[in-house]
């Protein structure tokens, strides 16, 4: 399993859902597919757990939805985007080596992706099998998670009331997210407001779950902002190819062999939640906006609260007050 760009050989350009500034929400049934210059963007990343016979090509914004085949013709059909579960008959393929790249075929039907322009914008659709490069495709792997800078982390398995860090284990941790946070483009306020909740959260660990070894239901927060069901980020962790299998025992692997590649992971994954996966923060709050905000660390920490976190409000007092306590810390 791992994520890939998915480049035309024929036009250069990368195989993208339409829309600008596309979010996971807003995926639906029948959405145009395109083509686009590469830009490294959420709409232009494509899951894939095999590169011969994938279960479907799905999408990295919002793994439930994939590329599709819409048979609104006998010659050639349309590329869109459509749910892939239940869909299996117009959405299964199979990938071949040829020079240049590969040949994307779908398995029920004779027709393989082909690009029908060089523009941005061209269409994409399932044409019988040609010599053409506009049917040869690039698969370009890509690396999700990334930040690797050199020092120690801590955290050990368990729940809030056996894995809880504190002290200079605690600032470790608070001082890497923080680094990785403004590296992201966050103000000191805002890094400092989103740590305040993940302290509350988890106490900075990375491996700490709310209901151990647990990977479903409400009481199985898992990671520094505890996210809920565990499985929201175990199955993105198995979609970038970080681990094998949505289980606790696979996750909690990574965590003995390195709490810095889980914590890189985490952190990842919070940022796609952020910026890929749809808007979390209210129509009047974009996160980009709470990003960049240079408002009271204390207001900021309520933002995030309210926006990601959704504690009960009796909790906002406390976030608040760990939150001024790391923007006097840095």
């Amino acid at each position: 399993m791992a994520i890939y760009e998915i480049i035309n050989v024929g036009a250069n350009k990368a195989l993208n859902i339409s829309g600008s500034d596309l979010q996971g929400s807003s995926l639906y049934d029948n959405r145009k597919v395109c083509l686009w210059t590469r830009s490294g963007s959420g709409e232009q990343a494509w899951i894939l757990d095999s590169t011969t016979n994938p279960d479907g090509i799905r999408s990295y914004l919002r793994r439930t939805f994939g590329l599709n085949a819409y048979r609104n013709s006998t010659s050639k059909y349309k590329c869109d985007i459509h749910t892939v579960e239940g869909n299996e008959t117009d959405s299964d393929v199979t990938i071949t080596a040829v020079s240049g790249g590969y040949k994307i075929k779908l398995k029920n039907y004779n027709m393989y992706l082909t690009a029908d322009g060089t523009d941005d914008g061209a269409a994409v659709s399932w044409a019988p099998s040609s010599t053409s490069k506009m049917q040869v495709w690039k698969l370009n792997k890509k690396t999700i998670i990334t930040y690797g800078k050199s020092t120690t982390l801590h955290g050990d398995i368990g729940t809030w009331g056996t894995a809880g860090l504190s002290g200079s284990d605690l600032k470790d941790n608070a001082q890497y997210i923080y680094d990785y946070l403004k590296d992201e483009g966050f103000t000191k306020a805002a890094a400092c407001a989103a740590i305040g909740n993940f302290e509350a959260e988890s106490t900075l660990n990375p491996a700490i779950w709310q209901n151990k070894d647990k990977i479903t239901g409400r009481d199985s927060g898992y990671g520094i902002a505890q996210w809920t069901p565990a499985t929201n980020f175990i199955q993105w962790a198995v979609d970038v190819g970080f681990i094998t299998s949505v289980t606790a025992s696979a996750i909690n692997a990574k965590a003995k062999s390195s709490i810095q590649k889980l914590m890189d992971a985490e952190l990842a994954f919070l940022m796609w939640t952020l910026t890929l996966s749809g808007n979390v923060f209210y129509e009047d709050v974009s996160f980009d906006s709470f990003r960049k905000s240079n408002d009271d660390v204390k207001t900021l920490a309520k933002t995030f609260a309210q926006n990601y976190e959704r504690p009960n409000s009796t909790e906002y007092s406390k976030r608040q007050n760990n939150a001024k306590k790391w923007y006097d810390y840095f």
